[in-house]
């Protein structure tokens, strides 16, 4: 099956331009044209011609192959990653182990960590430009938290590698004592409980640092945010981080947390992390609860780490992930594991590259990327040309389903007051809403016959190698700042890679493989089969240790002593 790389032909809309063509589609007759003539641009009409069969079904729980089937228990996981040698070659960052390793050494305590982490914090925000991490972050909620741990390490009795370590949490997951806003200034109650992924972070006494920044309602690219301001790129503060978990991505490439918590329905781990240098897991679809993250997009969403390193990245998914009666999707999974992770090989790895799709993306970014498939061929690796069905018509199905259900999650704020959002999100909510209920039950249909073409097309393999953007983290212009910006061929470009993981609800990581002339970060993507975490956390550890790293011109890490 050919591929043929679609390019949209749609002008960029900014400043004055978005504000009226936003009040213009939101129109009940002329809105209702533009909108049509735009969703026939981008291809729902050949969509909706598609002939499915069969029925429309999320993904129910995604088979297991003997490989993903584990040969240690979990506690020698933990154990495997706290021992393991270094990864990361250069200028490395402060990593999650760092702060364990003082923690346990004694070179500091979880307080003198929570109050060097509030000074650098501060710092951030008065030294220009102001980074934008964080929407909401309380001083005194932290400090009872570090005096806590403080105490389980006087007594020796710590809950684990966790216990001390600075996490964020994107604020698009519930984390008592704050509202989840998901980015917006409309959502403003106080979550009551935690949610899972986060109450399973808190009970190993990691430091929940606060709720950092994120695009409106997770719904865009770039991390431009009017409302809370936007997060800033810490290799080149004049660029974007991505979205839509900018807060997280920037928060950990400049070191104020090696860790944070975030939500991918259509690439939000990966994304933000390839752009500012980092490693960010989005796991199987059902391996991490959902419970307790903002009704946004459920069909296609995940819950992950974005980490330092793929050590930090694993820790928090061996924290997280598991069953949770709160989330039936999670109850089918194999068991947690990582197996052969310090293994310094890629032994036993076959990788699939479907060629055509793999190249359809900037030079600069293709030969990195070629550069690191040569490298795991020669540590061992089995390279096996493929070619994947219908990537195109994946693509707009995915669209479909974010866009439906991200317009149907903000029903009642929207028509109760839609100028609260910003000028972007009403943009992409009213295009949404000229979607059809045969739209989206299509949508589901075609995932469900994709999902076993491509179970089909991947067997034998372990995992399927792309870049994970188009391109390296474009400027932040100027006329978004306030309103936001549309930009749909940028999108398509930034994005190319990232809709089959959340439609098949296949694991996937991004992690660096080297950076451009400008010395902006360059990343891989690795799609595994379903509950193949193992082996991708493996390949982002032997890229550590292979791809030199270059600090970010931007950084913000706490003293460790």
């Amino acid at each position: 099956m050919a591929y043929e790389s679609k390019q949209v032909s749609a002008p960029r809309l900014a400043g004055a331009g978005l504000r009226a063509f936003a009040r213009l589609i939101e129109q009940p007759m002329s809105g209702r044209v533009v909108r049509d003539a735009l969703l026939r641009q981008m291809g729902l009409d050949a969509f909706r011609a598609a002939d499915v069969r069969g029925a429309a079904t999320d993904t129910g729980p995604l088979p297991a192959d003997a490989r993903a089937w584990p040969h240690d228990p979990v506690e020698d996981a933990w154990k495997a990653v706290v021992n393991a040698p270094g990864e990361v070659a250069g200028e490395r960052p402060v990593t999650l182990l760092d702060q364990h390793r003082a923690l346990r050494d004694g070179t500091t305590d979880p307080v003198a960590l929570a109050k060097a982490f509030l000074a650098e914090k501060d710092r951030s925000e008065r030294d220009p430009p102001a980074m934008r991490f964080y929407i909401a972050q309380d001083g005194m909620d932290l400090m009872t938290q570090a005096r806590a741990s403080r105490e389980r390490w006087r007594a020796g009795d710590p809950l684990g590698p966790l216990d001390g370590v600075l996490v964020s949490i994107k604020d698009e997951l519930d984390q008592v004592p704050y509202p989840t806003t998901a980015g917006t200034r409309i959502h403003d109650t106080p979550a009551r409980t935690d949610a899972t992924a986060v109450a399973r972070l808190r009970v190993r006494g990691a430091l929940l640092t606060g709720k950092v920044n994120m695009h409106e309602l997770g719904s865009g690219l770039t991390g431009i945010n009017p409302h809370w301001g936007t997060p800033r790129n810490p290799y080149d503060t004049d660029r974007i981080c991505g979205g839509s978990s900018s807060g997280s991505g920037a928060i950990v490439s400049a070191g104020l947390t090696p860790l944070s918590l975030a939500c991918d329905a259509g690439g939000s781990i990966r994304m933000p992390a390839a752009f500012t240098g980092v490693v960010g897991l989005k796991p199987t679809r059902g391996r991490v609860s959902q419970a307790g993250t903002a009704d946004l997009v459920w069909s296609t969403a995940h819950t992950g780490p974005i980490g330092a390193t793929a050590a930090d990245a694993a820790l928090a998914y061996l924290a997280i992930a598991g069953p949770d009666p709160l989330d039936p999707h999670t109850l089918s999974q194999p068991p947690v594991h990582l197996t052969d992770w310090a293994q310094d090989d890629a032994r036993g790895i076959t990788l699939g590259v479907f060629r055509d799709w793999f190249e359809d993306a900037d030079a600069s970014v293709v030969e990195a990327n070629r550069a690191q498939l040569r490298h795991f061929e020669a540590l061992g690796a089995e390279i096996r040309e493929i070619v994947l069905p219908d990537l195109e018509q994946l693509a707009l199905a995915h669209l479909v389903l974010i866009g439906v259900e991200a317009a149907a999650s903000q029903l009642h704020p929207y028509e109760t007051d839609h100028r609260r959002y910003s000028h972007e999100s009403r943009l992409s909510m009213a295009l949404a809403r000229g979607l059809r209920a045969t739209d989206y039950v299509h949508a589901q249909r075609v995932r469900s016959k994709l999902i076993g073409q491509w179970l089909d097309a991947t067997a034998g393999l372990d995992a399927i190698v792309t870049p994970a953007t188009g391109c390296v983290a474009p400027p932040i212009q100027a006329d978004a700042i306030d309103l936001g910006d549309a930009d749909m061929a940028l999108s398509q470009r930034i994005m190319r890679f990232m809709p089959p993981a959340n439609l098949l609800g296949f694991p996937a990581i991004t992690f660096p493989v080297g950076y451009d002339l400008d010395g902006m970060p360059i990343a891989m993507q690795v799609m595994g089969r379903p509950w193949m975490e193992h082996v991708l956390l493996r390949l982002a550890r032997l890229a550590g240790a292979h791809v030199p790293r270059k600090a970010p011109r931007r950084t913000c890490a706490p003293a460790l002593s």
